[in-house]
């Protein structure tokens, strides 16, 4: 748009005039003014570009405020991207509206846990159940007497003591 007074743009999805994207972190928006048309600079334009990331944060916000399903089967989902311009008092002396339709394709996400999770979810139980069997085998070792935990009548006697050993014959 071009002239005076200024036009008021506006931005919006899906025709929803109550979530205007100005006020909206996701979106970039820069207004500005363009080409001039006269030598005292008061006929030019007036710019207004929008740019967005199609990341996490904007399939949320599409989700949570205009109701549209981030995650389809398909993996395809639109939405309407609409300009309101409007010039003077409730667009007296221009009112505009321009949209274009947005096509995002991804990949359509199941939820199902990731393999990497499941292995190491699988790592751990398999490990916690090795350390309750090496317990309870070291456990029963000791109740029992085997092993390292045995109470053997062996004693130990110093090599340089000048005693006999016992034979058959002592007995």
């Amino acid at each position: 748009m071009y002239g005076r007074p200024v036009p008021e743009i506006m931005w919006t999805i899906n025709r929803d005039d109550r979530n205007e994207l100005h006020s909206e972190n996701t979106f970039t928006i820069r207004d500005g003014s363009g080409s001039t048309y006269d030598p005292s600079g008061y006929i030019k334009d007036w710019v207004s570009e929008l740019s967005f990331d199609v990341n996490e944060n904007f399939m949320n916000y599409l989700a949570d405020t205009h109701g549209i399903d981030t995650n389809p089967e398909s993996g395809e989902f639109t939405f309407d991207l609409d300009c309101v311009v409007e010039q003077g008092t409730n667009g007296e002396y221009n009112s505009e509206r321009v949209n274009t339709r947005v096509t995002v394709r991804r990949i359509y996400n199941s939820n199902a846990m990731k393999g990497t999770t499941i292995g190491m979810i699988v790592g751990i139980v398999l490990a916690v159940l090795i350390a309750i069997v090496v317990v309870l085998v070291l456990v029963f070792a000791k109740a029992t007497e085997r092993w390292c935990f045995a109470d053997d009548d062996y004693q130990y006697r110093d090599p340089q003591e000048k005693r006999r050993p016992h034979t058959q014959a002592q007995r």
